[in-house]
């Protein structure tokens, strides 16, 4: 049997083992900014933190999405959030930055590859919503901003000695509309390209307002060749097609305004639909 006082100084080791491991998780627990209950859900790597409230992140569980930075997400991120709107804001005045930024190369001579794919399915009756969705805000109270705010901005630029071929194609902004075979519509509207605006104060005295503007801002003085090219235009003689083909002479009962280099010009319209 052992002595009593052998094991008493096991039990003293044990306790002293036990206490110092409790000191070590408070140590490590204070040093964790923020709620430190919610440690199993953090990731540390230098400055970033990823935070998943109280549990780890699963994938599809709405309920936990994961924060990016130390300041609470909005209660509109499902899955991943960095900020919160109205005054909430990751920020910084660091100039030529990008609060997240993928630098991609693809090197397969076939198939498709795309930096970032987003889908969405809008499942529900009356429901609304968009793949991707742009939003950006002129938000200086202090004077007029001087610079270029856009919520999309698309480029095409065309690198090395190669060229898009014949059947290729180089665009700064692609949109399409796919409407499967077999289906009867009947109602609703649809469009290759929808501009809305909200407008609630007069533009009038602005310098330039306009749906669509062509521009050179580099001033290289060269230009596509035409405005509008549409293949395999629906074409026909009443005004159920795209191209009617039977307008003959005519005289224009509508102007679209339009800019051409400066200069102010007309862009004639009827509403004539017969020869």
């Amino acid at each position: 049997m052992q002595p009593i006082h052998s094991r008493s100084r096991s039990t003293i080791a044990l306790a002293m083992l036990l206490v110092f491991l409790i000191g070590c998780v408070v140590v490590w627990a204070a040093n964790i900014p923020g709620d430190w209950t919610r440690w199993w859900g953090r990731v540390r790597t230098g400055t970033l933190e990823l935070h998943s409230p109280y549990k780890i992140m699963t994938y599809g569980d709405a309920a936990y999405p994961v924060q990016i930075g130390a300041t609470a997400c909005g209660a509109e991120a499902l899955l991943l959030g960095a900020g919160a709107k109205s005054g909430g804001e990751a920020t910084t005045a660091t100039a030529n930055k990008n609060f997240v930024d993928f630098r991609t190369a693809s090197t397969a001579t076939s198939g498709w590859s795309h930096a970032g794919a987003w889908y969405l399915k809008v499942q529900g009756v009356g429901g609304s919503g968009s793949a991707l969705r742009g939003y950006a805000y002129a938000d200086n109270a202090s004077g007029a901003q001087t610079g270029e705010i856009s919520g999309v901005y698309g480029i095409f630029e065309q690198h090395g000695a190669g060229t898009v071929s014949a059947t290729g194609k180089g665009a700064g902004v692609r949109s399409r509309v796919t409407i499967p075979s077999g289906l009867t519509l009947t109602t609703g509207n649809y469009y290759g390209l929808l501009i809305e605006t909200d407008i609630q104060s007069s533009l009038a005295s602005c310098t330039e307002s306009a749906y669509i503007k062509i521009n050179d801002p580099n001033g290289r003085g060269k230009w596509l060749k035409d405005l509008l090219i549409m293949t395999n235009a629906d074409a026909g003689t009443d005004n159920t097609h795209t191209i009617k083909t039977n307008l003959g002479t005519v005289n224009s009962t509508h102007g679209i305004h339009m800019v051409y280099n400066g200069t102010p010009l007309w862009l004639m319209a009827t509403t004539n639909g017969s020869p």
